[in-house]
Parts: C-alpha cells; sequence; structure tokens
C-alpha cells in the first residue's frame, strides 16, 4: 500500500492496481521458491508420466509443470509440485527412484486454497506469482499477454 499498488477501502477489502506489477514486482522481494523447495530427486519416466504420478499422491502442479498445462507449446524440463507433506510423497514414489527426470516439491509457503484449478495445478495468476519469485516470469509470457494484456520482452 505505501507503493500505491494496493488500496484499502472503508470494507476492510483490498483494490489492487496493477496486478501485474504486484505479481511480477513487488512479491518477489519477500518471497523465494527455494525458500519452499522441500526436496529435489531424480525419478524413472518422463515428464508425462512423472506429472501424473505427483498427482496420484495429491501433488499440485506448480512452476513451469503448471504453465505447460496452460499452453500448447511450452514443455518444462522438470516436474514441479506443491505438497503438504513431501517426505510421504517422495516414500511412496520411492519405486520410480534413479531415473533421469527432476522432480522439485515445494511446501505450500502461501496458502493453496481458491488457488488451485480441477484439484490439479496453480492458478494462472498463482503460476505467474511462483514463476516471478523463482526468477522465471519471462516462460510466462503469454499468460502475461492472456490475463493483463502484458507484453514482455
Amino acid at each position: 500500500m505505501a507503493r500505491g499498488a494496493a488500496e484499502r477501502l472503508h470494507t476492510g477489502d483490498y483494490v489492487v492496481r496493477g496486478a501485474v506489477g504486484v505479481a511480477v514486482g513487488a512479491i518477489p522481494t519477500q518471497r523465494t521458491m527455494s525458500d519452499a523447495l522441500a526436496l529435489s530427486v531424480k525419478l524413472r519416466g518422463n515428464i508425462s508420466s512423472t506429472k501424473e504420478e505427483v498427482l496420484k499422491v495429491g501433488g499440485i502442479l506448480c512452476l513451469e509443470t503448471a504453465l505447460a498445462e496452460y499452453s500448447q507449446f511450452y514443455r518444462p524440463s522438470r516436474v514441479c509440485a506443491y505438497h503438504a507433506s513431501p517426505e510421504s510423497a517422495l516414500e511412496k514414489l520411492r519405486s520410480l527412484g534413479g531415473g533421469n527426470v527432476p522432480l522439485e516439491l515445494y511446501l505450500p509457503d502461501i496458502p493453496l486454497a481458491g488457488d488451485v484449478v480441477a484439484g490439479r495445478m496453480t492458478s494462472k495468476f498463482r503460476t505467474i506469482v511462483d514463476l516471478a519469485c523463482d526468477n522465471r516470469v519471462y516462460a510466462a509470457r503469454d499468460l502475461l499477454r492472456e490475463l493483463w494484456g502484458v507484453e514482455i520482452e
């Protein structure tokens, strides 16, 4: 609010001005995805099969993995997901260990309520925020254009 990006109404609600500026500018100064990273391993299979296995154990796709769900063209090189109990998810995925598909599981440092689509992936807005907090907002240029008409180079 001090920077003029938001205003508090008399009802107690907030109005955000320039959501793209908040999403890609203000939030990443306070949050990094590396702080939420719980574990990183490599599994056998491919990106697609690993993604489905992670969903079976209760993961919510995030970062580039969620972005790929919204894009016809983007293909991630890793599988990223939020999970409330990453160690228990890894235990369930143990039989897939020892491969070459990178899996990164993150603790939901910001509540996911209201930010999950189809019980599968983060919302478009949350995906942009997460990518910005991972210094990869450039990957979301199609989403930025779709949501706010913003073009980035």
